[in-house]
């Protein structure tokens, strides 16, 4: 049986590398096109064009046109949020303000795993097993920015938090409603806190009902305090009571609580640190070795039987890894 030779597959691998390239910068462009003169991007500005006219266009349902990166406006989409973790995506990208819908994200991802793959496989002439890993290695990468971006905006969050209600408190206090007092934290305070407040009481001034507004800054956050708020103003706003000391108390709680979560980053911060060396010597010490002996390396790279080695103890620190991240991670 005839096999091709490296010389005959190269024009067939540009050639695919050229479509995959061409076809995925064509579905970039296009739904970035949608997103910005789309006709549902069209209505918006004419509604909120007449809103601020004074123009009566609707009922207030009609005014509160609510876009977020991932509404579903076909077919395809409708169906992809069916899947499960598609609306995580898309969750998570609204939470760390990408431009990006979920389709053009993962449109992205597949590019990126593509072209690393025909990179690495043609350009770089790795064998399949190496230039899949290095697919995959690309292929992560947005999702880990998004990942650390999401975490670093909670932290900042869950840190600026207890503030916000002693100064929602104290507003109450002054006289303020409890309205007032939301706008009046969504301008003192910074990003995210103040952002979050100012989309709260965007929506509540639009005719969102109360309770649905902070539902939805709940959801947007995922923080645990806020949740306890939330609950909080729902149950006060039904039963009664002196919400300015109900604020007080939580935010005693919330400080307390983020003391104990950074005793306990302290304490697990030698498990952390390990999974970090072990995780990162054996590469350290093979990138080493190559360097200074190729040939001895040359059976564990260039070998099917050192390749299949070598993803084992891929597959194998990967499992450690998690192990150990679950370990460390203690919830308060």
């Amino acid at each position: 049986m005839n096999t091709m030779t490296w010389p005959e597959l190269m024009p067939w691998a540009v050639l695919l590398a050229t479509f995959v390239l061409v076809v995925g910068t064509v579905v970039v462009l296009a739904s970035w096109w949608q997103r910005q003169f789309g006709a549902e991007s069209r209505a918006q500005r004419q509604r909120l064009a007449a809103f601020v006219r004074n123009t009566p266009v609707g009922t207030a349902d009609d005014l509160l046109l609510k876009t977020a990166a991932g509404t579903p406006n076909n077919a395809l989409q409708a169906y992809l949020y069916q899947l499960p973790g598609f609306q995580r995506l898309a969750d998570l990208l609204m939470r760390t303000q990408s431009t990006q819908s979920p389709m053009a994200f993962l449109g992205m991802v597949l590019v990126l795993w593509l072209g690393g793959f025909l990179l690495s496989w043609v350009l770089f002439r790795l064998s399949l097993q190496a230039a899949v890993l290095v697919a995959f290695a690309l292929a992560v990468v947005p999702w880990l920015f998004h990942l650390r971006k999401d975490q670093r905006q909670r932290r900042k969050f869950e840190e600026l938090f207890p503030e916000a209600l002693d100064y929602l408190s104290r507003a109450l206090r002054a006289g303020q409603g409890l309205t007032s007092g939301l706008s009046t934290v969504g301008q003192e305070f910074a990003d995210p806190i103040g952002r979050e407040f100012k989309k709260t009481v965007d929506e509540i001034n639009f005719g969102l009902p109360f309770a649905d507004a902070l539902t939805n800054m709940a959801q947007r956050v995922k923080s645990p305090d806020l949740d306890f708020f939330v609950v909080a103003i729902v149950i006060q706003r039904e039963t009664g009571g002196n919400l300015a000391d109900l604020l007080g108390g939580l935010a005693q709680t919330v400080r307390e609580r983020i003391k104990l979560a950074g005793k306990i980053r302290i304490l697990s911060a030698e498990g952390r640190f390990s999974g970090v060396v072990l995780g990162a010597l054996p590469f350290i010490l093979g990138g080493t070795l190559t360097l200074l002996n190729p040939k001895y390396m040359d059976s564990l790279w260039g070998t099917p039987e050192g390749l299949r080695i070598v993803s084992i103890g891929l597959f194998m620190m990967m499992l450690g890894g998690l192990w150990l991240w679950k370990i460390v991670q203690v919830k308060v």
